[in-house]
């Protein structure tokens, strides 16, 4: 993944790319266990990109570059115990109550869920607020329309 990131940003070029694959010549279907797949795995394209030093880490998983992180300060949400229009609210992410990345106070908030669920009962009229990491942004979704 991360010569992947590395060939869209220009770091690596696609005679390099190419020549990567071929060398270590990865199988298609890939058999390992869910601890592997989370907190990373080593295989032989893993290893050659390791040794070209074109990797930020030395395996590949989900989780591969936060194994040191403490989890418990990463973030947290509300429970909904209190309200259950409240459930997977945003409290705090990355131990953070407010951005620093922003000139606005407004910008700086940490509203709304990770989008990955939402409160139940939610209707086609209510505004939902979802919290976007990788844009260090809250959005508001307003439903349009149904499709199938």
């Amino acid at each position: 993944m991360a010569a992947i990131n590395g060939f869209i940003r220009g770091e690596v070029s696609t005679f390099e790319m190419g020549g990567m694959m071929l060398e270590a010549a990865p199988e298609v279907f890939v058999k390992h266990t869910t601890t592997e797949l989370v907190w990373g795995y080593q295989d032989k394209l893993t290893r050659f990109l390791n040794s070209q030093k074109k990797l930020p880490t030395p395996t590949f998983g989900l989780f591969a570059n936060d194994s040191d992180k403490d989890w418990s300060t990463y973030s947290s949400v509300r429970t909904g115990t209190d309200d259950l229009s409240d459930v997977g609210q945003y409290v705090t992410w990355r131990g953070q109550s407010t951005l620093p990345y922003w000139k606005g106070k407004y910008a700086n908030m940490i509203n709304g869920t990770d989008g990955t669920f939402f409160h139940p009962h939610l209707n086609k009229l209510e505004d939902v607020l979802v919290f976007v990491d990788s844009l260090f942004r809250s959005v508001n979704l307003t439903y349009q329309k149904s499709v199938s």
